[in-house]
């Protein structure tokens, strides 16, 4: 009979403890997908952000070869040699756009 109260109240905490460890993974799997996401959203951000000053890099370097181009009255073969010379990724390529032979 002395037993019985043993074994109950042993099976209450084992329950209780149970119930403590599922509650306690849930809400460290939900903080550990929360920290993921943001860690993911930040990390997205910053490579955009470098995506972006890149572009913007390229661009201006684009502008400043189409400025000297544009001034320089070149003949197409002379815009054409200047742009080999200031390529300075030669697996890269450049267009050169010649906007009076642009039909509407």
């Amino acid at each position: 009979m002395k037993k019985t109260p043993v074994l109950i109240a042993n099976a209450i905490i084992v329950v209780l403890t149970l119930a403590f460890v599922v509650l306690y993974i849930q809400k460290d799997d939900q903080s550990k997908i929360l920290e993921n996401t943001e860690n993911f959203t930040s990390m997205t951000i910053g490579m955009e952000l470098v995506t972006t000053n890149y572009l913007e890099g390229e661009q201006r370097l684009c502008d400043s070869w189409a400025r000297y181009i544009n001034h320089g009255f070149y003949t197409i073969q002379e815009a054409t040699d200047y742009m080999k010379v200031v390529q300075a990724i030669k697996t890269n390529s450049s267009h050169i756009i010649f906007t009076d032979t642009l039909h509407d």
